[in-house]
């Protein structure tokens, strides 16, 4: 079996070829055509004719052959936009879980904040009401202490970002 394939010129050329496919010993006839012939776009088959059919090809043919191959264009187009979009909900089914990890950890630095807040609302209550303080060392250790928790949380919380390739400053997962 051999085969012959070339472009036909009434429709764009770039996208849809002819191949002819020639049967060895065959003879042309109206009820058994010597070949058979398919129109290929990006090398998928989208139509077959013989031998009589081909050579009544008509510029009507090729009007509607171009407008077939422009929604076949556009049919892969949507599968293709398709196919991305579901790689994209794949990708965000698979970060999900480390959002909900983020929300841990940005409650609980909500509550070291809070906490803080307590601490140094009652320090302001307490100026406010004696008007002045006198800070003990061990006034100053608990202080420090406080300041150190906070530190030791934040870096908790943004160890756990990073370890799950989370960019801090945009919030979005590294690739």
């Amino acid at each position: 079996m051999s085969s012959i394939s070339y472009a036909i010129s009434a429709v764009d050329v770039s996208h849809v070829t002819i191949k002819i496919v020639l049967r060895s010993g065959a003879k042309i006839s109206n009820d058994q055509p010597a070949w058979t012939s398919g129109a290929y776009w990006n090398n998928q088959i989208v139509g077959l004719y013989n031998s009589q059919d081909f050579w009544n090809l008509t510029p009507d043919w090729a009007a509607h052959s171009s407008r077939w191959c422009a929604s076949r264009r556009k049919i892969v187009e949507a599968h293709t936009t398709k196919a991305k979009l579901q790689d994209s909900v794949d990708d965000l089914i698979k970060v999900q879980p480390f959002s909900k990890n983020i929300v841990k950890g940005v409650g609980a630095i909500t509550g070291t904040v809070e906490d803080m807040t307590t601490s140094v609302q009652r320090v302001y209550d307490d100026l406010t009401l004696w008007q002045v303080i006198a800070l003990t060392d061990d006034d100053v250790s608990t202080i420090q202490k406080s300041w150190d928790e906070l530190r030791d949380d934040c870096l908790i919380w943004m160890d756990m970002v990073h370890a799950q390739n989370i960019n801090s400053m945009t919030a979005s997962q590294f690739r």
